[in-house]
């Protein structure tokens, strides 16, 4: 969760370092609620401890910041669905080499389990990364990286009980 919200403060903080651009106010408003809840995720009880799932989460935010400044520049000149087909194509192999080294790898038992992973293949995999590259050219990265925070809002938003609902612990 950290790094969901670490890159979009990256990518602003590169585009106005690197490319000279301009931050408006609400912009920087944005920047500094996301900047917020960095914070708040983080806490006074954040302890540090070297390992691999710490420096993959710093490395995270940081290429993925890289990614969309290249892509901002590159997609005004190559068409979204081939470039969507390389990042993937590429993905799904590395993902499919990781899971095999690690005895993982394990096709769906049931029809159900097929027709569920084809759905999230479809309609969060590829229809999402093969229009962000397409609107880059159009509305840049700026707004997209700033609006991603909200992203958590809307998805666990409706799970949240309504007012007046009594919340226990499960024993």
């Amino acid at each position: 969760m950290l790094s969901a919200y670490t890159w979009p403060c990256l990518f602003v903080a590169a585009g106005v370092l690197f490319l000279r651009r301009r931050l408006s106010a609400g912009h920087l408003v944005a920047l500094v609620a996301s900047f917020s809840g960095l914070v708040l995720l983080v806490g006074g009880g954040a302890r540090f401890e070297l390992s691999w799932a710490f420096v993959l989460a710093v490395a995270s935010p940081i290429i993925y910041t890289g990614y969309i400044l290249v892509g901002e520049r590159v997609m005004d000149s190559v068409p979204a669905m081939p470039a969507s087909a390389v990042i993937i194509s590429g993905a799904g192999l590395a993902f499919a080499v990781l899971a095999a080294f690690n005895n993982q790898l394990a096709l769906p038992p049931t029809a159900t389990g097929w027709a569920v992973a084809l759905a999230l293949a479809v309609v969060p995999t590829m229809l999402a990364i093969s229009l962000f590259p397409a609107g880059l050219p159009v509305v840049g990265g700026q707004r997209p990286a700033l609006l991603s925070t909200w992203a958590p809002v809307g998805s666990d938003g409706p799970a949240a009980p309504p007012p007046g609902t009594r919340v226990r612990t499960i024993p």
